[in-house]
């Protein structure tokens, strides 16, 4: 009895212990994990700088290099589709992809797009890996500030 006893008192202690500990966070839905090619700034409003005004930031957090080459990224109001080029990114590395036209080289690369990529009022970049998996996402809605930092 008194064993009984004893083994109630501890379950109602750790079940007292649990309830004051407020309640268990339930595992983070995003896909941005120190451990992906990740989104880190979308500027999707060009502020008169015209199309190389508007860019996607991506930064690496594995701990070793990444080849981006057949890797995508989608914007999905328009489905524009952007197919990376052979680019290896550093850990811990930067890559700029501005919308217009340019020369690929450094952290810099460009859509070469005839036109704006981003929808001001509300989009969604998606990145996936050369296998189409899914890496991840970055949106926004509303006219905001006209940029969105995607590491949250």
């Amino acid at each position: 009895m008194r064993a009984l006893r004893t083994i109630s008192a501890g379950i109602a202690a750790l079940a007292l212990a649990a309830a004051a500990a407020g309640p268990v966070a339930a595992e983070p839905t995003s896909l941005h994990d120190n451990g992906n090619v990740r989104f880190s700034q979308i500027r999707y409003e060009s502020s008169g700088k015209g199309l190389n005004g508007e860019y996607v930031k991506l930064t690496n957090g594995h701990t070793y290099p990444v080849d981006l080459r057949s890797w995508s990224l989608t914007e999905t109001y328009s489905g524009h589709r952007y197919v990376f080029p052979d680019k290896w990114l550093a850990p811990g590395a930067s890559v700029w992809l501005y919308s217009g036209r340019g020369r690929n080289g450094g952290a810099n690369l460009y859509w070469n797009a005839a036109g704006y990529v981003w929808h001001n009022p509300g989009d969604l970049a998606v990145l996936r890996n050369g296998r189409s998996t899914r890496v991840d996402s970055c949106g926004w809605q509303g006219l905001g500030r006209g940029f969105t930092n995607c590491l949250n």
